[in-house]
């Protein structure tokens, strides 16, 4: 105490933690069993495949599960690990594991397998719960597995297991410094006492919605779990598509009305904080963000800085932000029953304003490591401020200074731990999972602060082998061992690792190799520039990356992209292709050139796989152009339909062809256009807009033209227009009017087809307009669809209308 004045001491060891909030100690499981007593048939669990579970009903699965782990032998505190895909039988998992009395070790899907067995069998684990998405990647072991989609178990009553708030959880793993991961023990006293005081500070209760968006392998999934159903709100499980789309997400949330979030800020920044009235609370944590973000996220909602180790349960301190902010908020003060200490290297407070070491404790600590004994103690050490024996204080790492108003200021790490979007990273693990390439003498990562508060990851490399390994062998060594946040954005190749005078790394050495390095993105030449890769280039990736130069196949990551930055890319993908590429395959190739060739892929197949025998011509042309035009709406008009036309030169007879719109502008410049309309004032506004196309003033049904005098027919609006009675007159003269293998393009009402058009083309057609599935679903409800496959719908939408793109060949006559 002698670093500061007594006043400031009483201050920040008493005052600013007066935290005190009534509550018992109590297991996950007593609390849930009296939220079911009180609403039984309440709401509970919800997930993306249509699972609609109440408390009653969650706590029978639970006990099902529960009975048929006690079959197989598991005892109280044995680990299970929950290794299955988003869905509410994930969370059934967790709540039945801990019925039996066990304690689970969540586990992410997406995680390597290499990752998963050391995860396995550093936890001792005893059965492995699955489903059918995971089962067949378990890796082989001293484990049972379990596949939840089997429905084992048939005991519904309470298993009666006896629970002490003492026993553990849940054992959820962190990076580690040794290179491995290491499991963090958290208990049941500590989840509930998170619980009570998040109940408290958030006033969360039955009338709440929450999304379980964070992995489950991030504690965060403790608070939306738990937080909702020892709360009797309602819990939907966000699938992992929607955790990987900022448009599902935004969907999800305004459907859901969900009204209660806690996560990273990544994926809110791609949002906007008004699309979300039912959004009342927003807790944000896991890495640092702009007082701007604050500012937009704050207005008409709670929204809370949220700070907290694994360690410590989730969040242990918090900051209700209100109002504007020029910077990013303080952390705060410690949560109910907790406390916060700032102190230097021997234990002792520091004065106001200094920056000091971040202690904390309270009744969320974990027990320790699994496994750790020496590194559990140095870490949970006893707390010198304690009036009751045995209090112990969590040593964070983080450095913090206290505002006079008694806030907690993030002020860096004392050590080399970094946070990757919102993902704890110790770059000593990333450094050890490189070294076990064998032509990787050294390795020293180090972090690079992003303006957007997130970092980059970049991996010095030294080789024992003339020829260094190449950056995709490097980063396909870090990635069967590491977690996407924990891979290298960047590899520099040096030498030898560069020492200062004192033996220890040159920082400053490694950035000058990094500037110097030869080895950067250059362009490739022309050939390799499909029309769909360079518009993903140009109006993609470099304003999304803020780069200049660029090369198709130059690795997304390596350009600095990130995670969050996935998501952007693949929303600009939507919205300029019209095309969903999975996240998965983003990542298989996650360069232009496979953006791009996913996105060619994907328009070919939609029509080539289903089109009948002899479109071949036309799916080909149809999927060039669409690559190297599609601009959104605009496409369903223009772009269709000249995807469609045969090469220049074509003889093109457009009915109604108003002023000379776009569509026809682009029909003059590539075809031999002749231009219908009834109306000559329209036909001289085309003159000045059509220059060389032929304009013809008619009536459609009086209209007439030598026979096979055109390769093709386009009418964009005139044949909705044209009274019912006329259009099997007009459809038999385009026959007459079409060459053999010629093509009408049109938009038709949807009663109109296919009636009249089959009557003169025969069934050779395909529909576009709807996205597939209501496309289909529409014509057919109407009977207007047989079961064939020559029906087609893209996915590029006209809105809710009952207009169809048409595109039929002439056969030989009618059928």
């Amino acid at each position: 105490m002698d670093t500061i004045q007594e006043h400031d001491a009483r201050l920040v060891v008493e005052e600013w933690n007066r935290t005190e909030l009534a509550d018992e100690p109590a297991t996950v499981i007593e609390r849930f069993a009296a939220q079911v007593a009180r609403s039984p048939a309440a709401p509970a669990l919800t997930d993306e495949e249509g699972t609609a579970l109440t408390y009653d009903e969650v706590r029978r699965a639970a006990n099902r599960l529960a009975g048929h782990l006690l079959g197989l032998g598991l005892r109280r505190e044995d680990r299970c690990a929950v290794y299955q895909r988003r869905s509410a039988g994930m969370v059934v998992s967790m709540f039945g594991t801990l019925a039996a009395g066990g304690a689970y070790v969540p586990i992410d899907e997406g995680n390597p397998p290499e990752r998963v067995e050391a995860i396995l069998r550093d936890a001792g684990t005893a059965v492995v719960l699955a489903d059918s998405t995971t089962e067949a990647e378990v890796p082989p072991g001293p484990w049972c597995v379990v596949n939840v989609d089997d429905h084992p178990g048939s005991d519904e009553s309470d298993p009666g297991v006896p629970l002490h708030p003492a026993n553990l959880a849940y054992v959820m793993y962190t990076s580690g410094s040794t290179g491995a991961p290491k499991g963090v023990l958290i208990e049941h006293r500590a989840v509930t006492a998170f619980v009570r005081g998040a109940q408290h500070l958030y006033g969360l209760s039955p009338q709440d919605r929450f999304v379980q968006f964070s992995s489950i392998a991030f504690d965060v999934s403790t608070f939306d779990a738990f937080g909702a159903l020892l709360s009797g709100a309602a819990l939907h499980v966000a699938s992992t598509e929607t955790r990987t789309s900022s448009t599902r997400f935004r969907d999800l949330l305004r459907e859901r009305r969900i009204s209660v979030y806690m996560g990273t800020p990544g994926m809110l920044r791609l949002l906007e904080p008004g699309d979300f009235p039912d959004l009342r609370v927003v807790a944000v944590g896991g890495e640092s963000y702009s007082g701007e973000f604050t500012t937009r996220w704050a207005a008409g909602r709670r929204f809370v800085n949220s700070y907290g180790p694994t360690e410590t349960t989730v969040g242990v301190i918090t900051q209700e932000c209100e109002g504007s902010w020029d910077t990013s908020p303080p952390i705060g003060r410690a949560m109910p029953n907790h406390r916060a200490y700032a102190l230097d290297e021997a234990m002792r407070p520091v004065p106001i304003g200094t920056v000091g070491e971040l202690y904390v404790g309270g009744p969320g600590l974990g027990r320790g490591y699994l496994g750790r004994p020496g590194t559990s103690a140095a870490s949970f050490v006893p707390d010198p401020f304690a009036t009751t024996p045995g209090e112990r204080l969590y040593r964070t790492g983080d450095l913090v200074r206290w505002t006079p108003e008694g806030e907690l200021v993030f002020a860096g790490r004392a050590d080399r731990q970094v946070k990757v979007r919102g993902v704890r990273v110790e770059l000593e693990e990333i450094e050890a999972t490189l070294h076990r390439h064998p032509e990787v003498a050294h390795a020293v990562v180090e972090a690079e602060a992003r303006d957007d508060g997130d970092a980059r990851l970049i991996a010095y490399v030294a080789s024992t082998a003339e020829e260094p390994p190449g950056v995709t062998e490097l980063r396909e060594t870090a990635a069967r061992w590491l977690t996407a946040p924990l891979v290298p954005n960047e590899f520099v190749h040096v030498p030898e690792i560069p020492l200062t005078p004192a033996g220890k790394v040159d920082h400053d050495a490694l950035a000058q190799a990094r500037g110097e390095r030869t080895d950067t993105t250059t362009e490739t030449d022309d050939g390799e520039w499909t029309p769909t890769r360079r518009r993903v280039a140009e109006e993609i990736v470099k304003p999304l990356l803020g780069v200049d130069s660029l090369g198709p196949h130059d690795h997304f990551f390596e350009l600095g992209g990130t995670s969050i930055q996935v998501i952007q890319l693949l929303g600009k993908v939507r919205t300029i292709f019209g095309i969903e590429v999975p996240v998965v395959e983003f990542f298989d190739r996650p360069t232009i050139a496979g953006v791009a060739d996913a996105v060619d892929s994907e328009v070919r197949s939609d029509i080539k796989d289903i089109v009948r025998e002899g479109w071949d011509d036309i799916a080909d042309r149809y999927a060039a152009f669409q690559s190297e035009f599609s601009d959104g709406p605009r496409m369903t008009w223009t772009d269709h339909l000249l995807g469609m036309l045969p090469g220049e030169g074509a003889a093109v007879l457009e009915l109604g062809v108003g002023g000379g719109h776009e569509s026809s502008r682009r029909l003059a410049e590539a075809h031999d256009l002749t231009a219908v309309d009834i109306s000559a004032e329209q036909l001289r506004l085309a003159a000045k807009t059509l220059p060389g196309a032929r304009l013809v003033q008619a009536d459609m049904a009086e209209a007439e033209f030598p026979d096979a005098s055109f390769d093709a027919v386009v009418s964009i609006y005139t044949l909705t227009h044209l009274p019912r009675e006329e259009l099997p007159g007009l459809l038999e003269g385009i026959t007459r009017w079409l060459k053999p293998g010629g093509l009408l393009l049109a938009t038709l009402m949807t009663e109109d087809i296919p009636g009249a058009v089959e009557e003169w083309f025969g069934s050779t057609m395909f529909f576009s307009g709807f996205p597939t599935e209501e496309n289909l679903r529409l014509l057919r409800e109407a009977g207007l669809v047989p079961e064939r496959d020559e029906v087609v719908a893209q996915r590029t939408p006209l809105g809710e209308s009952r207009f169809l793109w048409v595109i039929a060949r002439k056969t030989e006559g009618p059928s």
